[in-house]
């Protein structure tokens, strides 16, 4: 009798593995089954079945739950030629499913049995057999369903696999749950432990959610901010323009009468017979003229400075040293005539208490934005623009300067970091900001990251410098010119991607 217990234990565990591989394949909406690969999934579903039995009276059920089905997920990865992790966690998610469905099926099998045979012993074959056949159905209708007909989208990214763990956490909790209902030997501790295993991976989904939220409040600030910014540069042009008319308009007004004083005073200072001449002709009259010149001079400029104004405050960060800097590098800049921009994403308190100490941060801007303005210097562009921002960038802090100047040259893009390496060694550049970036990005595990978008423009940026804390510390250039940069490029130390 013991013998056949242990045949239909293995039949059931055979049954429930089988529709394990059929769920799974649902899920992820797996199109190139075959003959063969139905006898590989049969096999490995008597190969699990045969373990569990073996097993079990060894080793807990919750261990051999995990290890036995993660065991089963890589063969189900072999067998499919898929990714490893996210078989394990899809097989988990499988097995919860399937437990549930067999537990309803076992459940309509036994009343029917009840009903039509009620002096039948519900622990037989035939209970099985009928409860296999509940499952046949309850799988074809459940995965008929239109929005499961193509599987669980978010299940089919193989690449995605944090989230779905948190779920195939909470699948297998679940999973213990159920099994310690259907089981024989029925244990409180499963139960407890399948809670413990739900209130963890619950806890973890919030903290995500959460996380996940404040993120999104943070981009629809930062989204609303660049609105608001979009505004103002809307505003700002629309002044420029303005200014522009009142220029042409102040130049209209008194361009005729400084184009005759100008005749005068020329004649005046080339010819002293003519000066002689005007001071008898006009006598007394002659030392209006200068009166009227300086009248004039005195005129044209309280009008454009009455109707002129020009204002560049750039935003504040909150950090005395920092603010000051930034208004000191755009007074520089300024002398240039090129205009800086700063834009603060988050909390640059939080910045450099976390992610980079002040004194740290303050020497990487000097250093880029210093390089800025001697790129714009070296360069032609009439657009002459550096945009500085401070903060959370895609989820990461970061620090970022686009201008409008030259590019890198291509060596120097490969050395930085190796040696002290300068494109612009005769307009002041030395080299020993990017060896001080390099070591900053030791220290605090950051990315520096060049794009270049295209040659210069008069209408947007050449190139971006970031340096982003992202943990990684990688270099990465992208650029429109890449296949150049691979040309010359001698070692895997630079990632490389093409800036489209």
């Amino acid at each position: 009798m013991e013998f056949i217990d242990i045949l239909n234990r293995i039949a059931k565990l055979i049954s429930i593995n089988f529709f394990v591989c059929i769920i799974f394949i649902k899920l992820i909406n797996y199109k190139f089954i075959n003959y063969k690969k139905y006898v590989l999934f049969s096999i490995s579903s008597i190969i699990i079945a045969v373990l569990c039995i073996l097993l079990s009276n060894l080793i807990p059920m919750i261990i051999i739950l995990l290890i036995i089905y993660s065991l089963f997920g890589i063969l189900i990865a072999w067998i499919i030629k898929y990714k490893t992790i996210h078989a394990i966690i899809i097989t988990l998610i499988s097995l919860t499913i399937e437990y549930l469905i067999y537990f309803i099926s076992i459940i309509i099998s036994g009343i029917t049995l009840k009903l039509l045979f009620p002096q039948i012993e519900l622990n037989n074959i035939l209970n099985l057999l009928l409860g296999i056949i509940i499952e046949v159905f309850i799988i074809y209708r459940l995965f008929k369903i239109p929005r499961l007909k193509h599987g669980v989208a978010f299940l089919q990214n193989q690449e995605k696999t944090d989230n779905i763990g948190i779920i195939g956490i909470i699948m297998v909790g679940l999973a213990i749950f159920i099994y310690s209902i259907i089981s024989k030997t029925f244990m409180t501790g499963y139960i407890l432990v399948g809670v413990i295993l739900e209130t963890i991976a619950m806890s973890i989904w919030i903290f995500r959610k959460l996380t996940k939220y404040y993120k999104q409040k943070l981009k629809e600030q930062t989204i609303e901010e660049l609105e608001n910014e979009i505004k103002e540069k809307d505003e700002k042009i629309k002044t420029i323009l303005e200014e522009n008319n009142k220029i042409a308009t102040i130049n209209h007004k008194y361009s005729s009468r400084i184009s005759a004083l100008e005749k005068i005073s020329n004649k005046i200072l080339t010819n002293p017979v003519v000066l002689e001449n005007m001071k008898t002709e006009f006598g007394e009259e002659f030392g209006e003229i200068q009166t009227q010149i300086e009248n004039l001079s005195k005129e044209f400029t309280s009008e454009v400075t009455e109707n002129i104004k020009h204002n560049n405050n750039l935003p504040k960060t909150g950090i005395f040293g920092i603010d000051n800097l930034l208004k000191f590098l755009s007074e520089e800049a300024a002398k240039d005539n090129i205009t800086l921009n700063l834009k603060i994403n988050g909390s640059i308190n939080y910045m450099v208490e976390n992610i980079i100490p002040q004194n740290k941060l303050e020497t990487l801007l000097a250093d880029h934005i210093k390089d800025a303005i001697i790129a714009i210097k070296s360069s032609n562009n009439t657009y002459r623009n550096i945009l500085v921002i401070i903060g959370i960038v895609e989820d990461f802090y970061e620090v970022c300067i686009y201008d409008t100047g030259i590019e890198f040259e291509i060596d120097t893009l490969l050395k930085l970091g190796l040696e002290q390496i300068t494109t612009h060694k005769e307009t002041g550049g030395s080299g020993i900001g990017f060896i001080t970036t390099f070591e900053t990005l030791k220290e605090t595990k950051a990315s520096l990251i060049i794009e270049e978008k295209h040659p210069e423009s008069i209408s947007d940026f050449t190139k971006a410098v970031r340096i982003r804390f992202d943990g990684k510390q990688e270099y990465k250039i992208r650029s429109y010119r890449i296949d150049q940069i691979k040309e010359k490029t001698k070692d895997d130390r630079i990632i490389l991607e093409e800036n489209k």
